[in-house]
Order: C-alpha cells, then sequence, then structure tokens
C-alpha cells in the first residue's frame, strides 16, 4: 500500500531533487576550476611581467604555467594586415578586425595582436597560438625568426577571460550556499519556502500543514495538469523543485492564457497555453499545460469555490490591475451570497 501524499514528502522529494541537482552542478565546477587553474591562478595574481625576449623563449603553452601577462618594452612596428574575427552572412560585425605588431627580441620577432590602433606600452594580454591562418597571411615561419607564441592584447578591465574568472570564482561560492540551504531544508522542512509561505495564514505552519495532510488523504485530489492537485479546500502545484500551497479562498479570478506565435510575424508556428491564478495581493501565478487540461482544472476550481471569476475579458483584467480592492469585494460578496442562499432541492 503506497504512503498517504503529504507536504512532508511532496517537499523532501523536491529538495532531494535539487541536491541531485547541486551536487552535479558543484562536481562540473570543480572540475572546471581543475581544468583551467592555470587561467584562474594567473587573472588571481597576475598579470606577471614579461619582457619580449622571454615570450621568444617560451616554446609552448604547456612549458608556461602562467597565463596573463604585463608585457613591458617598446619598439611597436605596424604590419600591413589584419584579421577579421566576426562576420556574419559575409559582413563585418562588432570589433571586426585586428592590427598587427612586431616587437624586435634578442632572437626571434615576436607577433603582436591588438585591436587598439595606436596601443600604447605597458599592456595586458594573454600569449595564444599564432595562428597558421595568420602566419600564411604575413608569410611568416613559424620557430625561424618568428616566435611561436604571440602577445593578444586586451582591455584589463572588460575583458572576457577577467570575467569568466570572476564567474568561475564566485559559481563554487553560489553552489555551496545552495548546496547548505537544500541540506538545512532536508533535516527540517519546515524551513522550505512553501512551508514558510504559510505562516501568512497567522497560523502555526505545523496546523496549516496538518490541515492540507488531511485533505490529501482524503479522495482523489489528481486533476486533468499532472503538476497540480486539487482538495476540497487548496491548490498543491508541484513544481520540478518547488512546491506552491495556494488556498482557494485566496484565489478572485482564474482564466486561460493562450500566447501564439508566429514567424515572420504572419505565419503560425503554435500556441501556449497557461493556467492563470490571481489571488488577493495581487500576484498571479502562471502555469503551463494544454489547453482542454486547463479548462477542467478550471471548472474544478469553481466548483469547490464558485464566486470566484472564471474567464478573462479587458474590463476584468483592467479592474484588477487598477482596482484589485473592488474586485476582491465582488468576490466576497458573491461568496457570502452563494453561502448564504438555501441549497436548491433535487428535480422529482
Amino acid at each position: 500500500m503506497p504512503k498517504p501524499m503529504t507536504v512532508r514528502r511532496l517537499v523532501t522529494a523536491r529538495n532531494l531533487r535539487a541536491l541531485a541537482v547541486e551536487l552535479v552542478v558543484l562536481t562540473a565546477i570543480a572540475g572546471g576550476l581543475i581544468a583551467y587553474h592555470r587561467e584562474i591562478y594567473s587573472r588571481v595574481f597576475g598579470p606577471f611581467k614579461v619582457t619580449v625576449d622571454e615570450i621568444a623563449a617560451i616554446p609552448d603553452l604547456d612549458s608556461e604555467f602562467r597565463r596573463y601577462f604585463l608585457l613591458e618594452g617598446s619598439g611597436l612596428v605596424r604590419l600591413g594586415s589584419q584579421e577579421v574575427i566576426h562576420r556574419r552572412r559575409g559582413r563585418e560585425t562588432g570589433r571586426s578586425y585586428l592590427h598587427y605588431f612586431a616587437l624586435r627580441g634578442g632572437q626571434r620577432t615576436v607577433l603582436v595582436r591588438s585591436s587598439e590602433q595606436t596601443p600604447l606600452m605597458p599592456m595586458v594580454g594573454v600569449l595564444e597560438p599564432v595562428p597558421a591562418a595568420v602566419a600564411a597571411q604575413l608569410r611568416i615561419g613559424i620557430g625561424t625568426g618568428w616566435a611561436p607564441l604571440m602577445f593578444d592584447a586586451e582591455d584589463a578591465l572588460g575583458s572576457w577571460g577577467s570575467f569568466y574568472t570572476a564567474g568561475a570564482l564566485a559559481a563554487p561560492v553560489i553552489a555551496l550556499i545552495f548546496l547548505f540551504i537544500t541540506l538545512g531544508r532536508l533535516g527540517n522542512f519546515k524551513r522550505s519556502r512553501a512551508v514558510t509561505a504559510l505562516a501568512r495564514f497567522q497560523v502555526p505552519v505545523d496546523q496549516v500543514a496538518a490541515a492540507i495532510d488531511a485533505e490529501l488523504a482524503r479522495g482523489d485530489h489528481e486533476t486533468a495538469m499532472r503538476s497540480i492537485l486539487l482538495t476540497p479546500s487548496w491548490l498543491v502545484h508541484a513544481k520540478p523543485f518547488q512546491l506552491d500551497l495556494v488556498h482557494l479562498d485566496e484565489l478572485v479570478w482564474v482564466y486561460t492564457s493562450i500566447t501564439k506565435r508566429y514567424m515572420y510575424w504572419f505565419i503560425p508556428a503554435g500556441s501556449t497555453s497557461h493556467l492563470k491564478l490571481g489571488d488577493r495581493d495581487g500576484r498571479v501565478r502562471t502555469i503551463r499545460g494544454r489547453e482542454r487540461a486547463i479548462t477542467n482544472v478550471i471548472v474544478a476550481i469553481g466548483q469547490r469555490v464558485p464566486w470566484v471569476f472564471a474567464g478573462h475579458s479587458a474590463e476584468l483584467e483592467e479592474a484588477y490591475r487598477k482596482n484589485r480592492a473592488a474586485v476582491v469585494a465582488a468576490v466576497d460578496q458573491r461568496r457570502q451570497q452563494a453561502l448564504s442562499s438555501p441549497p436548491q432541492a433535487a428535480p422529482g
């Protein structure tokens, strides 16, 4: 016999799923830090000062632990060539061309690539192997008079390398914070966001959770939308990693929203349907689903709280957005009338 569904079990299942994803992400981050530890080390403790002769003496990147440098010296010589980096449909886009300069070292000439028209020394950048296409364009022989590595100049503050390094350092911290939060929620399910949000009813959350459990244990609570459970008093939205618990008395407006998609602004390319749930506080929850399933859920909600406005109109949307208090008052009045009217006798 399956165990009864409870708020604790629903919350724990989502926290376990979140924990598994967080562990995978943390493992991937650790792998990235290990693979690019040289670049990260250089960005944190660099740039390291280097001269043209030192660059010319480095045979390849594997033999050099440092990655981020401050090139000192003088003697830039303009070369009459350019390299187009960004193209789209044959057209140059963005920072589309780079200039080349040569620096005279003790034995070899070092190629310098920069986007500046007149770069100033000293400059920061990284070492890269000279691309074969560039060597062919410049008609230079790598390993003879030219060093195998070129100096690729970049902006000291706004470069992608610095941005990636900042992200690489922040990523494990953020992942660990989420991991510890999830572990805390697994240790005490009342720390989960859905359960702590129940404090809005100004009743101990244990009592509210127990009331939801009691309704979940009675009858069939599944709906045509697989992510929604509907009890006599509660709507439970079971998201992949979160749970949303909504008391039906909080709702004042439910309707279907259909968004149509077009190619080239006029060719139909499908549509997306959402269930919209507007509550007393002005929050509109959006749950994606099939149109027929959404209609069935709206009917089921209407059977439990028939005083809630169902369906969409421009006038109702404007009233809810600009004068929500009047909409809430109208729902309360409809509720009072429905509860005070005597039940109708069955025909026959």
